[in-house]
This record gives C-alpha cells, structure tokens and sequence, in this order.
C-alpha cells in the first residue's frame, strides 16, 4: 500500500518535538502533487528530503517555502502528538487527531536509525470544485492501494437517506464516490483511509454551492394559459412543442421551468445555452411534466454545467439521446420511458434518483446514485461510481482506455444474456462491494490491473461464472456465491493471470458445481477459496431472492472457516469482521455487530 517514510534523523526529530508541525497541512494550501490534485497558482511540486521530485509524497508550496514543516507534518506530526512507544499501536487514533497521518516516529526509532512508516491522506480528484445547485460532483482517492478501506464525508448532514438500502446519502465507501449538493453553501468533503493496521488518514476539498435561483428569473412553459404562476417574476411562455419554446425563449436564458401535469413535444433538438443552467419543473400538481421525444435528440449541451430536476420523457429510439452532452451535465429525479438513451455524454454526468424502465446511459466518466436505470449503462475513461442503484442491462467498459477508479458498491447489476461487467487491461482499479452481480450467461466481471471484489454475492445462471479473475493484481475476498445445478465456477481465474489472490470464497450450490476453477497455471494464492456448502439449512435465509440471504446459520461450513483478511474489516451488511472463533467465509460475518 502507499505510504510515505518518517525522517528519523536528528534534525528532523528536533522540528517534531519542538512542534514546529502544528500547522495543519490538510488545509486548502497543501496538497500532495499527482495528475488528479494539481499544484494550484504560485504553487510547485516540491519533494520532502529523500524524496524525487514528483514523489506520492511530496507537496505543493510556494517556493522557498519550510518544507522541514510540511514534510514533518506529512510524516505524522502533530503538537498534540506524544512519539511513544504507546503510538504504535494505531487502533485508538483518528483522523480528527491526526488528519494527514496517525504515527509519529518514537524515541527508539532514533537510536536505532529504523524508519517509522506511517499512511498518508490520499489526493482528491473532484469533478467539480463549486456550481449551482443541484450539483453532482463525481470524486475518486489518488495515490491509494484500492485494498485501503475508504470512507468520504460530504458535509451534507440533511441530504437524507437511499430509499434502496436506507444507507445515508452523506456517507460513502469506495474508491470512487459520487454526491449530488442541492444545499447551498460551503460543503467541506472529507476522504479517510484506514489500513488494516487500524491506522487513518484524511484530505479534504471545499464544494461551493450556489442557490439556483442566483441564475436569475426563469422562463416558465405551460400547455394553457393560467394555472400556476412562474416563481421568482419569471416570464410564461404557452404552447405544446418543448423546442420551439425553447426556440422563443431569451438566447441566453438559464432556467426553464415546465409546469407539473404538462406534456410538451419535441421534434427538434435544442441546444442548451453555454452557461450554467437549469431545466425543472414548477407548480402544485404532483405528477412531472412531461417531454416526448420524436425523431432527434431533445437536448444538447456544449458547454457550462447543465441540470435537469423532476422532469419526466418518453418514446425515441436508440438512436437518439434525451439529453447528449460534451459538458458536465446533472441528472435528479427524472423519469424516462421508451427506446432513446437518457443520456450521452463524453464529460462528467451524474444520475440521482432517475427511474428509467428501459433507457441506456452512456458517458465517459460519472456516477449513477440511487436510482433504477432498465438498461445498461456504458462508461469511458472513468472515474466512475455506481451507489445504491439498480442497473437492469448491465455496466460495460471501458477497456485499455480507462484513467481512473470505478467502484460498484451497495448496488444490484442484473446482466441480461451474456453481458458483462467489463474492465480488462484497464490500468486503474476497479472495487465491487456489497452488491448483487446476477446474470443468465457469460462472465461477470474481467479484472482490470487493479480489481477488487469483495464482499459481495454473485447471483449466476446456468453456463456462466461468476466472477472472471483476468488480471495480475486482482484479489477476489468474501464472495459468497450462488450457483444452479451445473452453473460454471463461482470464481474463474484466466490463464496468464498471475499473482491473482482469492480468499474466503464461498460457493453456496449443489454438487456438480466449483467455487473456484483455476486455469491461471498455479498462480493464484488461495486462502480457504474453496468452502463450499449446500444451501437447505446453512443459511439464515437459504434462497436467491432477495439481498442479506446468506448469513450462515449455526452449524454452516461457512462459519470460522475463512483466512484472516485483515484488510478487510467490514462484511456485506457493515458489521465488523471476524466475529466468533475466526473469519467467516463468504459476504456475511455471522454474528458481527455494527461497524459503522
């Protein structure tokens, strides 16, 4: 994992004990130099003594600046700090305390001339540093091993609750995260790691919200004349046709409002203004206006960051895009029904809320939040966060050309036919967490460089397996999977894929079927992969119906039968792990209490 070496020397020894590291450097002045957090204005990429330039290490800082302070403050200290013997143990620090790093090097370690390691606060890549509400902002960890247990604060303590899972909305944990701010203000967003050490570490990154109703009086569309007023002294415009409205409205415009119960029709394309702006609805009535989409895209947008809350479209084809975007775009509470794709975008896009029976989404990097997508969803470079959410047709891509994490956690991919969660040769990682992968055929995820799939169930069809380790740095933990009568292998490790590690796998299906089939000539490191037991008494809950069903009951082969993960502390319902006289096998800890 990455960390960054304590200096042990005297001199360096001397600027701790003398507190010369009091200044906190998580502020908005320091930052680590990497490719997803800049050096900002004035600032250059300078290395801690014993560091090449550019290191995972270094800081951002004026030139000229005390970099003994800085890269002391980076190795641990803190003036509150005591170097003892007692700080080695790291179980009882936190990242309040110690914001950058939890240990300082001791006394001993300066007799002996060893090097106290210590974990280092990842960088923060964030779509988005500020905008109008609402806001989706897509965010990954840098310079962090993915088997790092992540968790983000977004500062947005009234954001409420998933209706999927009733998990907050103002937590996350993944390398890859996703939030929509619809509060205005300052939201200070907050990434911790903790290794299996016990060991925290923090960064944190400011989000300035704006209000919409800063953008101005909004132009309001209505079928009929009367009915509800348009708010803020905004102008009606009345009529049927959503693009010729569009058309009649103010080149400039930046809020447009649709009267609830409404439906508007659109046989043209409208391109959105290049600003930041708003496409919403307004009045009393409950059900959401609603756009019809004909023959070409409704929408497009080429520039600034463009929002669409509670509106509602129907019918298209594939062919077409409600909304196609070379800009960020945000997506809240919208309804879809028909054949066009919700979305296609090549910039950031967030989805939040959305219910769509059948509709794809495409967009190069983004996150979809909460919602219930019908059809698959296909990603490019990446970052990209899937939380919460229910995917009907599957998440595809990206293949060599992926730049940063993915992460699917708390969420249900159902994989029509032979479709695939897919990653391979992709160099970022990739982390799949309590969440249901189910599928009639084929393979269900091909590793990237980097994947990381744990704690999860994998709900599979005859013919297919479950998880496809493809990759030399995978590592597959705690899967509990559900195999039929001569379904494939729970896990298939690839031939060429060295140095795979699969632990605690636990095949939950009859006879005839494998919990992992190794065809990677050896190289796969393997703790306790191979448990296996039949459902009918071993479960709490022994079908594949529904989520939390494998909770192993008293007596199941499952229980203390894993190899101690350490790394991974949490299990699929986020109870600590091991509870009992060892690890469980599988995605539930029997017995484990909460660990949140």
């Amino acid at each position: 994992m990455v960390r960054a070496t304590a200096l042990v020397v005297g001199l360096a020894l001397a600027a701790l004990a003398a507190g010369s590291c009091a200044e906190d450097v998580v502020g908005d002045a320091v930052f680590f130099c990497s490719a997803v957090a800049p050096c900002g204005a004035g600032q250059t990429c300078q290395a801690c003594p014993g560091e090449s330039a550019n290191a995972r290490a270094s800081v951002c800082a004026p030139p000229g600046a005390d970099l003994l302070t800085r890269c002391g403050g980076l190795a641990g200290a803190d003036a509150s700090d005591a170097a003892d013997a007692s700080d080695a143990d790291a179980a009882s620090d936190t990242a309040a305390t110690d914001s950058v790093a939890t240990d300082t090097a001791d006394a001993q370690d300066a007799e002996d001339g060893d090097a106290h390691e210590v974990l280092v606060a990842p960088a923060i890549a964030a779509s988005a540093a500020g905008g109008v509400a609402p806001l989706g902002v897509v965010f990954a960890v840098g310079n962090v091993d993915p088997d790092l247990e992540v968790r983000w604060d977004f500062d947005d303590a009234g954001a409420g609750a998933w209706p999927l899972d009733g998990l907050p909305r103002d937590r996350e944990l993944a390398i890859a995260a996703g939030h929509v701010f619809e509060a205005a203000g300052v939201h200070r967003v907050t990434v911790t790691v903790r290794d299996a050490a016990g060991q925290t570490a923090s960064r944190s990154t400011d989000v300035e919200v704006t209000a919409a109703s800063a953008l101005g009086a909004p132009v309001c569309f209505a079928n009929t004349a009367g009915g509800a007023a348009c708010p803020d002294g905004g102008l009606t415009v009345v009529g049927n046709f959503f693009d010729v409205l569009m058309l009649q409205s103010s080149a400039g415009r930046k809020r447009v409002l649709l009267r609830r119960g409404d439906r508007f029709d659109a046989y043209s394309t409208t391109a959105l203004a290049n600003v930041d702006g708003v496409v919403g609805a307004y009045g009393g009535a409950s059900a959401a206006p609603v756009v019809v989409a004909h023959d070409l895209d409704v929408m497009k947008a080429d520039q600034g960051h463009w929002r669409v809350v509670d509106v509602a479209f129907e019918g298209g084809d594939d062919d077409i895009a409600f909304l196609r975007a070379t800009a960020p775009v945000t997506l809240v509470r919208v309804r879809h029904s028909g054949g066009a794709r919700l979305v296609a975008s090549t910039a950031p896009a967030v989805l939040v809320d959305c219910d769509a029976t059948t509709a794809a989404a495409t967009f190069s990097s983004g996150a979809v939040l909460g919602g219930v997508l019908g059809g698959a969803v296909t990603v490019g470079a990446g970052p990209v966060a899937v939380a919460h959410a229910r995917l009907g047709g599957g998440l595809a891509g990206p293949n060599t050309t992926c730049a940063g994490n993915a992460a699917i956690v708390d969420s249900e991919v159902a994989l029509a036919g032979g479709g695939a969660i897919v990653g391979f040769g992709c160099p970022a990682a990739w982390e799949v967490a309590r969440s249901r992968l189910e599928g009639a055929d084929g393979a269900r995820l091909l590793g990237p460089a980097q994947a990381l799939v744990h704690d999860d169930v994998a709900v599979v069809g005859a013919g297919g397996s479950g998880v496809v380790v493809a990759s030399a740095e995978a590592r597959v933990a705690h899967v509990t999977c559900w195999q039929p009568e001569g379904g494939g292998a729970c896990v298939r490790v690839a031939a060429g894929s060295t140095g795979a590690e699969v632990v605690n796998t636990l095949l939950a299906a009859p006879s005839s079927s494998v919990a992992v089939a190794d065809q990677g000539a050896g190289t796969v490191t393997c703790g306790a992969c191979n448990v296996r037991a039949d459902a009918a008494g071993l479960f709490e809950v022994a079908t594949p119906s529904a989520r939390g069903d494998f909770v192993p009951a008293s007596g199941s082969a499952a229980v203390d039968a894993g190899a101690p993960a350490p790394g991974r502390r949490l299990d699929a319902g986020l109870r600590c792990r091991p509870s009992g006289g060892g690890w469980d096998a599988g995605a539930w800890e029997r017995g484990a209490s909460g660990c949140l």
